[in-house]
């Protein structure tokens, strides 16, 4: 089953890994959110596929890929972890993933902030004092 990529007729962002061995694609999420760190780490967290039965499954899941030698490894991280979201924001500030907003189940529309401590895998909730940006 093909959950994204291009068709020369609709655009996914989905992520797609060439397997080299064999040169056949193999999708891993579809609507993530992902940032490179700097020890050569692909991060991706959160993300919703299509699993049938007119119905979507949203995650809150962190994966790495070890860009290096190509093999994916799903963090068990700690702490409070944000719902289940995808269409949201991350920025790498130091050693913490900070993530911004999305979509999840259920129409909800996420205005929230959290951190991963990229070092130690924790998500934090970022306690924001000031007005969110307005909806783009």
């Amino acid at each position: 089953m093909q959950r994204g990529g291009s068709s020369g007729v609709y655009v996914s962002s989905s992520l797609q890994l060439l397997a080299t061995a064999d040169g056949h694609w193999a999708d891993f999420l579809n609507f993530h959110l992902s940032t490179i760190q700097a020890n050569g780490k692909l991060v991706v967290f959160g993300g919703h596929f299509f699993s049938g039965d007119d119905k979507f499954v949203y995650l809150n899941e962190t994966w790495l890929l070890d860009v290096e030698n190509l093999v994916w490894h799903q963090v068990s991280c700690s702490g409070d972890l944000p719902g289940p979201r995808y269409g949201h924001s991350a920025h790498v500030l130091g050693s913490r993933m900070f993530v911004f907003g999305g979509k999840g189940p259920g129409e909800t529309v996420y205005k929230d902030v959290y951190f991963l401590d990229l070092v130690e895998w924790v998500w934090v909730p970022v306690n924001v004092i000031s007005e969110m940006p307005l909806p783009r």
